[in-house]
């Protein structure tokens, strides 16, 4: 009796091609694994009820906001080197800035005049449009002056026109210079009182014809 013997091929397994190292694996297929796609923010933020956040795409440059009222002014003192810059709303009045001016450089409050294109200022309320003055217009500040009159005891009189800030010795200088005499010699009275050579008639209140009165000493 025969024996007949079958010759079976024995299945193949698959192999992958793995780069090459020196040496040949076979193992079976490995499917690599894909991130999923992200998704961008806000539509992760919609779909979750809240609001989408917005990224901006560049930066813009924020410029400062000038206020169009604004003008630079210059106050300049008549007869002195002093002059200040100011910046002012237009539509505002000026009496802030003018009585610093006056205290500053005039002595006190009330004691000048102030013109811009030698129109005087009504008022210190008044505004830089009402006066019609331009961006980097220039006011003059004018010391005050007012006219008194020095009366001696055989009655004749010296008027004399002075600054309200001028110290009273420039007046006692005038009247004994007149006379060819030093001031030393006389007495000067204002209201019946004896004043300083350092007082000023600001000080003293005076205004437009008020009188001083002179005494020489060695009569008194």
């Amino acid at each position: 009796m025969k024996t007949y013997i079958s010759s079976v091929t024995p299945a193949k397994t698959l192999t992958t091609s793995q780069p090459s190292t020196g040496t040949t694996t076979n193992s079976a297929v490995k499917t690599p694994l894909i991130a999923p796609p992200k998704v961008p923010t806000s539509v992760a933020s919609s779909s979750s009820g809240q609001k989408p956040l917005t990224v901006p795409t560049a930066t813009t440059e924020v410029k400062p906001t000038v206020d169009p009222n604004l003008i630079r002014i210059k106050v300049i003192v008549d007869g002195t080197n002093h002059s200040q810059f100011f910046m002012v709303d237009k539509t505002k009045s000026l009496k802030n800035v003018l009585q610093d001016v006056e205290e500053t450089y005039c002595g006190n409050t009330n004691m000048c005049d102030f013109t811009y294109a030698n129109n005087k200022f009504p008022s210190l309320d008044v505004t830089p449009d009402a006066m019609k003055i331009p961006n980097n217009g220039v006011i003059v500040a004018t010391v005050k002056k007012i006219m008194i009159s020095l009366l001696d005891q055989s009655g004749e009189r010296m008027n004399v026109k002075i600054n309200l800030n001028t110290p009273m010795a420039k007046v006692m200088d005038a009247y004994a210079g007149h006379l060819g005499q030093p001031a030393t010699l006389f007495q000067f009275q204002f209201d019946w009182k004896v004043f300083k050579s350092t007082d000023t008639p600001a000080g003293l209140k005076m205004k437009d014809d008020d009188v001083i009165y002179v005494f020489q000493k060695e009569a008194i």
